[in-house]
């Protein structure tokens, strides 16, 4: 295949997920209101409290979904072919990468004098994990809560 017509498909990929899916997930599940502050804004002290433009943002967003990419990609490929790495770019993106960042941008906004260590663990989610899968119990002393 063409790698212009793979970069066109891949393309349209994400054009379809971001019209589709994203702004269906956004209206019908996140519902943000514009009119909330940002914790940027509320706590706005010009040092780790600054509201940054929508082109910086996109670039934090790049870089997080993104981190990976340079060095899993080629191990991807090498695995299992070309595919399988453009697939996981594609749907990776937007069922896991972009929802789960989004996600948690928007609980932020919701509750902000709350850290998401401690909203997650208020749930009973971490609970569960640390119960049910040993090896995750290493990563409890960063949750700040005894479990």
């Amino acid at each position: 295949m063409n790698a212009i017509l793979t970069l066109v498909i891949a393309g349209v990929g994400l054009g379809v997920g971001y019209f589709y899916y994203a702004k269906n997930i956004n209206k019908n599940v996140f519902q943000p209101d514009d009119q909330k502050a940002t914790p940027a804004k509320m706590y706005m002290d010009g040092v780790d409290f600054t509201p940054a433009g929508k082109n910086v943002l996109f670039g934090y967003q790049f870089k997080s979904i993104a981190a990976l990419g340079p060095i899993g990609g080629p191990i991807v490929a090498a695995q299992w072919g070309w595919l399988p790495g453009l697939l996981w770019i594609i749907f990776g993106t937007f069922f896991i990468g972009w929802v789960q960042d989004y996600a948690s941008i928007i609980v932020a906004q919701d509750a902000p004098d709350f850290v998401l260590n401690r909203i997650a663990m208020q749930d009973g989610y971490m609970e569960e994990i640390w119960r049910s899968f040993p090896d995750v119990r290493a990563t409890v002393p960063l949750f700040e809560t005894e479990v």
